[in-house]
């Protein structure tokens, strides 16, 4: 039995530092699982951060292209009025020319100037319209960028629920290596215990057995002779009806009849006991107690040296005690079976 136990020790043992090399293993990977959220929160904030840079910087683009826009359309609007008040001018001065108002050299120089003017404006609304449209395409790269940092925004937030996750489903695997480590500590310590507890035990039997006393089994004088009554063990108590426990022999003998020590000892009691009369406590080694009951009277104190033979007392012819000599033998606190110990 302890081979058996120093066995499944060892065993537990060996378990115990699988479950710490595991749970080693899964701290590491809980290590790397938080310096990557670490990392990936500190991008998180970058990108954030640049998305409020952004946001900040297009609203004050919308801004300016609308006040742009605004210019540009007055701009246009201007020119394309100037167009037409020039337009009627040169109607009107081609008319004055057709007509000979003016000479020809004024209509002339009138014209060219006109011409001039004309080109600058078109120029003007040119250089416009092509301001717009290059704010335009400004607009819509900066939609795009906010987009993009919008979706690596959410690119990232799922990829720090995910280290959570997985950091929550780690978290949960090593509490439950820890408790089956816990508990696999505790077998191996319940293990150790009750291996001591069989050593202690062996122990006390190999004392008990070498003792002198322990070289007296089946050598034992009888405490009164008889036949056995009541024998050692369990038995079915007819006045109510259940099995009942006893821990000694009853012996059938005579009202009166001494009953004597089955071996030297030390009186440790002797008061009477409920149901069993008066009662003696021998104390025959350090490990072994002789119970001697059902006795009229005890003719022993506590205290006193008794050696084999030694009268007790006389059984009780008391109907309480159900007549006859009990006899329990004891080792330590464990009863036991007393008729192998005494001479058949």
């Amino acid at each position: 039995m302890i081979l058996l136990c120093l066995l499944l020790a060892a065993e537990q043992s060996d378990a115990i530092k699988g479950l710490k090399a595991q749970e080693r293993s899964l701290l590491d990977t809980i290590d790397d699982l938080v310096d990557e959220r670490r990392k990936l929160d500190k991008r998180l904030k970058t990108v954030q951060s640049e998305l409020v840079s952004l946001a900040s910087m297009v609203e004050t683009q919308k801004e300016r292209l609308a006040l742009d826009a605004k210019a540009h359309e007055v701009a246009a609007r201007e020119a394309r009025v100037r167009a037409r008040s020039l337009s009627r001018i040169m109607r009107g001065q081609g008319a004055r020319f057709v007509l000979g108002a003016e000479g020809f050299a004024d209509g002339l120089r009138r014209m060219q100037l006109l011409q001039r003017v004309l080109r600058r404006d078109w120029i003007v609304l040119t250089r416009a319209i092509e301001a717009m449209e290059d704010q335009r395409d400004r607009v819509a790269a900066m939609k795009s960028n906010e987009q993009y940092a919008n979706d690596m925004s959410e690119v990232l937030a799922r990829l720090k629920l995910d280290a959570l996750d997985q950091t929550q489903q780690l978290s949960e695997t090593l509490l439950t290596v820890r408790t089956q480590r816990a508990q696999e500590e505790r077998t191996f310590y319940d293990l150790k215990e009750f291996e001591a507890i069989l050593k202690r035990e062996d122990e006390e039997e190999k004392i008990a057995a070498s003792g002198p006393f322990g070289e007296m089994r089946g050598r034992l004088r009888w405490p009164v002779h008889g036949a056995v009554s009541r024998n050692f063990g369990t038995y079915q108590e007819a006045r109510f009806g259940f099995e009942v426990a006893r821990s000694g022999i009853r012996i059938k003998a005579a009202a009166g009849t001494p009953v004597m020590s089955v071996y030297q000892g030390t009186v440790r009691f002797a008061d009477p006991v409920t149901g069993y009369g008066r009662v003696v406590i021998v104390q025959h080694s350090d490990n072994y107690f002789g119970v001697y009951g059902g006795l009229a009277e005890a003719r022993v104190s506590k205290g006193q040296t008794v050696q084999e033979s030694t009268v007790l007392g006389a059984v009780s012819g008391d109907e309480a005690v159900r007549g006859g000599a009990y006899f329990e033998l004891r080792r330590k606190t464990t009863a036991e079976e007393p008729t192998g110990w005494l001479t058949p």
